[in-house]
């Protein structure tokens, strides 16, 4: 039921309709369910996303894979990690690369030479084929690590 409110104006009453409490109601609930909506598809975006990073995560692992092999006269007896950061073209070329540890490069020479045939593993995979053009912004920047 619509309750009237009367304005005075002057010497005429105008009646105005007073708006219904569920339409207020109704709004937020419409909000509510467009940004449940809104948030689903997010979802499902964010699900593509992470389907699409573990393709690539998985496609460039296999490459270097095959490309990396650590020397049998390196003798170590600790657990390295070496992590180099890679910089790629559209078509995979590697533009830059360099390793993220540069103190551990400088200062210890086992690590130095481990790191050095990791560099020279993702050199001879260049290019990285095969990796989605269209979602090169998700990998033009990677970090790979290399572990021991």
């Amino acid at each position: 039921m619509q309750e009237e409110v009367i304005i005075n104006e002057g010497k005429e009453f105008i009646p105005v309709p007073k708006r219904k409490k569920s339409v207020g109601k109704k709004l937020r609930r419409d909000v509510g369910e467009a940004k449940n909506e809104i948030g689903n598809e997010k979802s499902v975006e964010n699900k593509k996303d992470e389907l699409v990073v573990t393709e690539i995560i998985n496609s460039i692992r296999d490459k270097l894979t095959k490309c990396w092999s650590i020397p049998e006269s390196i003798a170590y007896k600790e657990n390295f990690n070496i992590k180099i950061n890679l910089l790629l073209s559209s078509q995979g070329e590697i533009i830059m690369a360099d390793v993220a540890d540069s103190d551990s490069y400088r200062n210890n020479p086992l690590f130095r030479s481990i790191a050095d045939n990791a560099m020279r593993a993702v050199y001879k995979c260049s290019p990285l084929t095969g990796l989605p053009t269209q979602h090169h912004h998700i990998w033009r920047e990677v970090t790979l690590d290399f572990i021991l």
